[in-house]
């Protein structure tokens, strides 16, 4: 059966999830301290450690054949002042600061260096915001706000995502 590294890749904080099936076998949240506006380094590095850290208490090996890698992509929307969007029925689009998305991709361009067969998957598809009960009891919402679990969530969602997206391209190519 394959198992399912998913990743929600922040400049700030880093969601990993790990699955297989149904089963949640190990999840971690890589948090970011002080206030560069691009990660450093050893942020960077961090993510890739808890990734191997959370293949490694599941039992899998980094090299298995049989581990598939996906994570969010990274896109950014532009937005200006004033600015007004149709898809957004009309709301105001405030501008949009850009050290944010910089930092999620210097951490996805490290995924796909460390992985290149990552199954990319498209943001914006609400990966996170599922009710709490349609995700594992590790990391379901506190009910209390905002959790830093929710990048563990966001994960989890790619990774469901990128096998429906693998699904779909093993169907579409007969060879």
């Amino acid at each position: 059966m394959t198992t399912w590294l998913g990743i929600d890749p922040g400049g700030r904080e880093t969601g990993i999830a790990v699955r297989r099936g149904d089963r949640l076998l190990a999840w971690a949240v890589t948090v970011r301290r002080g206030q560069d506006t691009t990660p450093p380094a050893d942020y960077v590095a961090a993510v890739a450690i808890d990734a191997l850290a959370a293949l490694a208490d599941a039992g899998v090996a980094a090299d298995d054949p049989a581990l598939r890698v996906a994570s969010e992509d990274v896109r950014y929307w532009p937005g200006r002042s004033g600015h007004h969007c149709p898809a957004c029925r009309g709301t105001h689009v405030p501008a949009r600061n850009m050290t944010g998305v910089l930092g999620a991709a210097i951490v996805h361009g490290a995924i796909l260096a460390r992985w290149p067969a990552t199954v990319i998957v498209p943001p914006g598809q609400g990966h996170g915001g599922l009710h709490g009960l349609a995700y594992p009891e590790p990391i379901r919402p506190s009910g209390r706000g905002h959790d830093r679990a929710r990048h563990a969530r966001s994960a989890w969602d790619v990774t469901y995502h990128a096998e429906t997206l693998a699904n779909r391209a093993a169907r579409a190519d007969p060879t």
